[in-house]
């Protein structure tokens, strides 16, 4: 006879199933800490600005009810998919406030100086795209691509010398389309302002480009960006490393799981750190356990 599972009260907690409860109630938690946090730190940065934020709905999770009730766990791990689908929107809006209604307005030049305007925008397009390219290969049209070509390629062009050729190649990659000529007129403004030299290669007559010079502000002009922006930027950037970080369910499944194989692949996905993964793994578990009660199946 199969097992009523919405009425068993003291089933069996494996290793995974132990997991996606500790999962779920650390994001929950991390959201509940954190959204208030954005709140203050929004009210820092726009000040009495009218732009509103999205924002994450927060869920309180009963851990016997989620261990005994089928129906409620996967109302739970539904509501943890759509708070990540919630946090992606988030960080688009926290960008998008960034660039399009301070950075391309006159309110950055209320902050900062001539002598560190150019300075502060590379400044946090450099952290952003250091820390979130994987939001920004998704979402294209949040960032200005002259800011995604000099960021994406800083670190290396430190260390060595790039030709266009292979900054083109490695844009398109990540599905950005951009001409030879186009990041060839970025990197001559970046010489102009003399963080990047260019030199002509002997033997091929190629032109590489390197930089030379990090960004750097003014002493009250740091001052300004460690306490206006740079809190926005690390909260950003904690928000996609923490709430789309589910690597604790690449654990191995009990055996005696109906559906084996599907559960299995799904749990795999969970060692890729990122919006897509950590979305679609918990949409697959959701419709896995939906499975389970359709096909009155017994599982723990």
């Amino acid at each position: 006879m199969v097992r009523n599972l919405n009425q068993n009260e003291n089933p069996p907690i494996d290793n995974f199933l132990r997991n996606l409860l500790e999962v779920v109630k650390e994001k929950y938690s991390y959201i509940k800490v954190q959204m208030p946090r954005l709140h203050k730190l929004w009210i820092q940065f726009g000040g009495n600005t009218q732009i509103e934020l999205k924002t994450i709905k927060p869920v309180v999770v009963d851990d016997i009810r989620f261990l005994s009730d089928l129906k409620y766990r996967i109302e739970v791990v539904r509501n943890l998919q759509n708070a990540m689908n919630d946090g992606f929107f988030v960080v688009k809006s926290i960008i998008e406030s960034i660039f399009n209604n301070y950075i391309d307005s006159d309110l950055i030049s209320e902050d900062f100086t001539n002598t560190d305007l150019v300075a502060v925008k590379l400044m946090i397009s450099d952290m952003l795209v250091g820390s979130l390219l994987q939001f920004i290969v998704i979402d294209k049209s949040s960032i200005p691509i002259p800011y995604i070509i000099i960021a994406k390629n800083k670190a290396l062009m430190k260390i060595k010398a790039l030709s266009i050729e292979r900054i083109v190649d490695d844009l398109k990659k990540n599905g950005f389309e951009v001409s030879n000529e186009y990041v060839s007129s970025v990197l001559n403004d970046m010489i102009e302002l003399g963080y990047v030299t260019d030199e002509k290669i002997i033997d091929s007559g190629e032109i590489v480009y390197k930089f030379v010079k990090d960004f750097s502000l003014t002493e009250v002009g740091q001052r300004k960006f460690d306490k206006k922006i740079k809190p926005l930027l690390e909260w950003t950037i904690a928000l996609w490393r923490s709430l789309f970080n589910i690597r604790s369910l690449d654990t191995p499944i009990p055996k005696n799981y109906p559906n084996l194989g599907f559960l299995e692949e799904t749990v795999k996905r969970a060692a890729t750190q990122g919006y897509l993964s950590a979305y679609n793994v918990m949409e697959n578990i959701a419709n896995y356990y939906e499975i389970i009660i359709k096909n009155n199946l017994e599982v723990p």
